[in-house]
């Protein structure tokens, strides 16, 4: 290995090398540009700082939160029926609103949008809005689930009349949620069988 020259002991006289014949002085490598090769420099590695995460970090940043899409549910309102339109004329015109929380976070949706609405008459035949296939809630399943749905029936001179509020919580393990909840599956008492309306839905994993 060649010695490195100390260029202050040589005085202000001395010719300072520069560029690569400094480089290679000060790594103790021999010049061979001479040759007209010049020789490779040594590759340069960096280490990201401690702690660093190189990869997804959405999931992070909220704490408690998962990286594991494992526990995603979805909440989707298949259908609903009206027993009750509140209306002379056997008619109304709806509107409805839900609210689904999980994993301390709550998602709402009101439908149709206003001005328009729904009307269903309590007619057996013609009393079921179908098809509707409407995605309530989707994301982390917590320690429990709430689903909450309303309807109101518009009147234009009297006030408006609202449907009887359906309310279900879930708790223990997310796969026993899962399934489809509909009138009269679990008896006459049925959640979702309320006084002047009845609805449908869906839990399923995300």
């Amino acid at each position: 290995m060649q010695p490195v020259p100390d260029f202050q002991s040589l005085g202000s006289q001395a010719a300072v090398p520069a560029g690569d014949d400094l480089f290679h002085l000060r790594l103790g490598l021999p010049n061979t540009q001479r040759s007209g090769v010049a020789p490779p420099r040594p590759a340069l590695t960096f280490a990201p700082p401690f702690g660093y995460f190189c990869g997804r970090r959405e999931a992070l940043d909220k704490p408690g939160a998962s990286m594991s899409a494992d526990n995603r549910i979805r909440v989707t309102l298949r259908w609903i029926q009206i027993k009750d339109s509140h209306d002379l004329d056997g008619e109304g015109e709806f509107r409805f609103h839900t609210k689904v929380s999980s994993g301390g976070q709550t998602q709402e949706l009101g439908f149709p949008d206003p001005p328009a609405f729904y009307r269903i008459s309590d007619n057996p035949r013609l009393n079921k809005v179908d098809k509707l296939d409407k995605v309530l809630y989707e994301g982390e399943a917590g320690e429990t689930l709430l689903v909450e749905l309303f309807g109101t029936e518009h009147d234009t001179i009297t006030p408006n009349d609202l449907l009887e509020g359906y309310r279900r919580e879930f708790s223990g393990p997310v796969s026993s949620w899962l399934g489809r909840y509909q009138p009269m599956d679990e008896g006459p008492d049925d959640p979702e069988n309320l006084t002047d309306w009845r609805v449908c839905y869906d839990i399923e994993m995300a």
